[in-house]
């Protein structure tokens, strides 16, 4: 199993030029939420903000090897 780092992993969704941080937080039979930490271009940040809403969503992916692959979360 290989370590999951900031190297390994992708979030589509948000024009992030950065990823500075990111907890993932999930309990069994609960939402889960993540949060992260970045930085964004100023024009796409601006482009961004207007086109999220509450049917938005992300997916955050890890290729890191014996990982789980993939999380979606919605906004």
């Amino acid at each position: 199993m290989s370590a999951i780092t900031y190297d390994t992993i992708k979030i589509v969704g948000v024009p992030y030029s950065k990823l500075l941080s990111l907890e993932i937080t999930h309990f069994p039979n609960q939402h889960g939420t993540a949060k992260m930490t970045g930085l964004i271009p100023y024009a796409d940040a601006m482009e961004f903000t207007q086109r999220v809403d509450e049917t938005f969503a992300i997916d955050i992916t890890t290729s890191a090897e014996g990982s789980r692959r993939s999380c979606s979360m919605a906004w």
